[in-house]
């Protein structure tokens, strides 16, 4: 999937017909792409939570690692692109995009194949790796190539006016998530690269990944509920005043009752962790890890009153135009025609809705415990509230 966009790319890199027109059809095979991947990570997970019992979603395996890095780098694109189209801009970044993604699909296949790190999921030891080094280093050199040899007809024809409009947000969520693919490859290299280097075996497990993702995340998921809420070019301070009221209010009081009810049902908003860094970097990161359930159920909330508070003003309008040309129109044909009107931007808020269900999922391993024990038959252990016995 990622190679028609790629294909595309190149086509217009080389022939110099580098307007909107192939940028329309690239995004739908990226969609298309980005789709299937993020099916694939999802049954990932679901099966290594329920099949294979492994207690969790994402055990940041080097070749589950390569799965998720193009995932990274086309969500980026499949919002820069929308710049791109609205304001001709961002040309050099959408190309370096799908240049990227590309070459990290294949980069998975190399760390599948080439025996280069040792995971359960890495298919053969095999002098292969070598021709997709060679390969990876082609595809480099000539998107490198006719980048640099088309700069000019690829400058930008506009600007970002302020940081107070959709394409600032949009730009800062494209940084974040090609910073945290950048992160992951580095720290997924890392004992490879240490052996090669320092001459030193080291292991970056589970816990280095979520310590240090886990704030990117988090800003990740404040700018998909901030991004909707700006307008185009620049916003005004009324505008801003009306779009964050409600979503502002609905999380302020999510977060109280969290407080206030969370720790008598399981779910307490604050949860203590170990340090696992000495020095004023790992008490930050400490208090942080302790107050994610806050801090994602406050982000959920706000998330999801963004995206009701975009569609109630779809069908207001709707309704409103009905009303003039002296018709009516009930709230279901609103959502649908809204719907329909523009997929793009509706089925992208779906898409926010099912992110927000996925924060809500990962921060449940805050609430989880684990209990190591030797017992015989017919002794029994506690653990928190449930009383075991091995019968």
């Amino acid at each position: 999937g990622c190679a028609v966009p790629f294909a595309f790319a190149i086509a217009a890199l080389v022939t110099g017909r580098l307007d909107n027109d192939w940028i329309v059809a690239v995004r739908k095979w990226m969609l298309f792409a980005w789709l299937f991947l993020s099916i694939g990570n999802a049954l990932g997970m679901i099966w290594a939570y329920e099949e294979l019992g492994w207690g969790g979603y994402w055990a940041w395996d080097p070749v589950e690692n390569a799965a998720a890095l193009p995932w990274f780098s086309a969500s980026a694109y499949v919002h820069s692109t929308m710049i791109q189209e609205r304001r001709n801009m961002l040309k050099v970044w959408n190309v370096v995009l799908i240049c990227l993604t590309f070459l990290l699909t294949i980069f998975g296949t190399f760390l599948t194949r080439s025996g280069l790190i040792s995971s359960v999921h890495s298919f053969a030891q095999s002098n292969i790796g070598i021709f997709f080094v060679y390969y990876m280093g082609l595809v480099l050199a000539a998107c490198a190539g006719l980048i640099v040899y088309r700069w000019r007809e690829l400058r930008a024809e506009a600007s970002i006016e302020t940081v107070a409009s959709r394409e600032a947000a949009f730009v800062l969520n494209n940084w974040v998530l090609v910073g945290i693919a950048t992160f992951v490859a580095v720290a997924t290299l890392w004992p490879k690269l240490s052996e090669w280097l320092y001459k030193e075996s080291v292991t970056v497990g589970p816990p280095f990944f979520n310590r240090w993702i886990a704030p990117a995340g988090i800003i990740l998921f404040l700018l998909m509920g901030l991004a909707p809420l700006f307008g185009w070019r620049k916003t005004s301070q009324a505008a801003l005043k009306q779009a964050f009221t409600a979503p502002l209010i609905v999380a302020g009081l999510t977060v109280v009752a969290h407080f206030a009810v969370g720790k008598s049902l399981g779910y307490p908003a604050i949860v203590h962790t170990d340090q696992f860094y000495p020095g004023a970097v790992g008490v930050i990161l400490q208090k942080l890890g302790s107050a994610l359930p806050a801090l994602v159920i406050a982000l959920s909330a706000f998330n999801v009153a963004v995206i009701v508070q975009e569609f109630v003003r779809g069908v207001r309008a709707r309704q409103r135009s009905a009303q003039k040309g002296g018709e009516s129109e009930n709230v279901l044909a609103s959502i649908a025609l809204l719907v329909r009107k523009s997929p793009r931007r509706y089925g992208g808020y779906i898409v926010h809705l099912g992110i927000v269900l996925m924060f809500l999922g990962f921060t449940g391993i805050s609430w989880t415990f684990d209990t190591e024990t030797s017992i015989k038959q017919g002794d029994t252990v506690l653990v928190e509230r449930l009383t075991l016995q091995y019968v």
